[in-house]
């Protein structure tokens, strides 16, 4: 394995742009990163909780966060707040994000807040961002994380923490139905897949990377330097190279970003095309 980044708290959402740079964050110690190999390692964004990301056709890097999503233009360097809201709310709490085929934003929201007050959390909501900015509400969730489409685009993977990963299906007009437990899992975070229809999901309360078949059952098991795994990508011009993120959630400095090689090429995502 190889150490791209070392000294955070507990690392989250990596993704690389059209260009190579790695971004990724440090939800618990509220930094949004961005990595090149000639860069090193260099903090664009003071934003708290930061679990999702997702590259816009623009070139545009769109970011989650306690107070919904934000932007970060890296022509510029500037990062700037996106208005969402649904039904006259603003969208907050936002984890995860993934990308369809069309270039729609998905997301899940988390009671953040609970992380704070020590409250129970309240439960979530999964939502779509089409590609002008309006927002539709798919269904409620507990506590949504990681999101991959398959390669026809056909299924969602989404994965609760608490519960394991789920799928559903994706109508013509992008809404969700027939929600399906793939696999029962108390602990699983962010999630990818590879090329043979394999299901990788970081497990935050051990240091375990686990691949589901398409049916569900356990391929593979990676343990990593890490007490808590949080999320991974397939990158390289490969798409072999296997980057992890992870730390410990009770200790500073113990987070980072890891690489290794997988033996199977993983699925791309999608770039996003939100009219920013």
């Amino acid at each position: 394995m190889d150490i791209i980044a070392e000294g955070f708290w507990f690392t989250e959402c990596p993704r690389f742009d059209s260009q190579g740079a790695l971004y990724f964050s440090d939800v618990m110690g509220h930094k949004f990163c961005r990595y090149t190999s000639k860069d090193g390692v260099s903090v664009i964004d003071e934003r708290r909780f930061v679990g999702g990301c997702v590259i816009n056709k623009d070139g545009l890097v769109i970011y989650s966060g306690i107070d919904g999503l934000a932007s970060y233009d890296p022509a510029t360097h500037r990062s700037q707040v996106i208005e969402t809201s649904l039904d006259a709310r603003e969208i907050s709490g936002v984890n995860d994000l993934e990308s369809d085929s069309q270039g729609n934003i998905y997301g899940g929201t988390i009671d953040l807040g609970s992380f704070e007050t020590g409250e129970p959390a309240k439960p979530g909501i999964l939502f779509k961002i089409d590609t002008n900015g309006s927002v539709t509400e798919l269904g409620p969730v507990a506590t949504p994380n990681g999101m991959a489409f398959s390669p026809d685009g056909a299924t969602l993977y989404l994965s609760e923490s608490g519960e394991g990963i789920f799928t559903y299906d994706v109508r013509a007009d992008g809404s969700l139905e027939n929600r399906t437990l793939l696999a029962a899992l108390e602990d699983s975070d962010g999630l990818a897949l590879d090329q043979s229809g394999g299901v990788w999901v970081a497990r935050y309360m051990c240091n375990e990377l686990v691949c589901y078949g398409v049916d569900g059952s356990t391929e593979q098991v990676l343990n990593m330097p890490y007490n808590s795994v949080s999320s991974l990508v397939f990158g390289g011009d490969d798409l072999k190279d296997l980057f992890v993120t992870g730390g410990d959630l009770s200790e500073k400095g113990t987070g980072g970003v890891l690489k290794l090689r997988a033996e199977v090429a993983g699925v791309a995502p999608h770039f996003s095309k939100l009219n920013c």
